[in-house]
């Protein structure tokens, strides 16, 4: 398996192998704020994605779902 990317540099992303040496407060805060960031970022990508004509099985399989799982969570 490949290592993740370290993003220790000042992104204020510790890399794997320094965030598994926090405090588990500090981690779970970590991976919650993580999941916010992953989830914005996924959002405005889909919209990008809409507005350039891509399909949403073609955004599905991007994001590894089904085109129907794809278009009920990011339909409006």
């Amino acid at each position: 398996m490949e290592q993740p990317e370290d993003l220790s540099d000042g992104s204020g992303v510790p890399a794997v192998e320094e965030a598994q040496h926090l405090p588990w407060e500090d981690g779970l805060r970590m991976v919650w704020e993580l999941r916010q960031l992953g989830s914005e970022l996924e959002g405005h990508f889909v919209t990008k994605a809409r507005l350039a004509g891509v399909s949403w099985e073609q955004i599905g399989l991007a994001l590894g779902v089904s085109r129907q799982a794809a278009h009920a969570k990011h339909h409006r």
